[in-house]
């Protein structure tokens, strides 16, 4: 009796080498579009003035409604470079429509008009618990 050999396949790599080509260019290039379509993102702190002059150190953390000293051609000039933009808001500002739309129109301005908006906190040590 003679013994019967089985053919096996190869799978993936009984592709002809046209396709082998075709599937690395595309794994390849799938790899370097994502490499190439990063968000830039810009961070907008508020300010607070200290002796009349804006100072963005801890403004993120004052109570009361945020004040940003930036101009729409501030905001406008940075969509050469940055694609997103980030604020931090807090209970005061998220309840001040004109504040809101103060920060529509800066996102309305940046290309991807994505933003992330941070809530931040008012309290402080030695205030009453919240």
């Amino acid at each position: 009796m003679k013994a019967k050999t089985l053919k096996r396949n190869t799978g993936i790599l009984s592709l002809s080498l046209l396709w082998k080509t075709v599937a690395i260019f595309g794994v390849v290039g799938g790899l370097v579009q994502s490499g190439l379509a990063q968000d830039y993102g810009i961070n907008l702190p508020p300010a607070y003035y200290v002796n009349g002059q804006p100072d963005s150190g801890d403004a993120a953390f004052q109570p009361g409604v945020y004040n940003w000293p930036y101009s729409n051609q501030d905001v406008y000039n940075c969509q050469y470079s940055f694609n997103m933009i980030r604020f931090p808001i807090n209970v005061g500002t998220a309840d001040n429509n004109t504040a809101l739309a103060t920060l529509q129109g800066y996102i309305n301005q940046i290309p991807g008009k994505w933003a992330i908006i941070v809530m931040c906190g008012t309290y402080k040590s030695g205030d009453p618990s919240p």
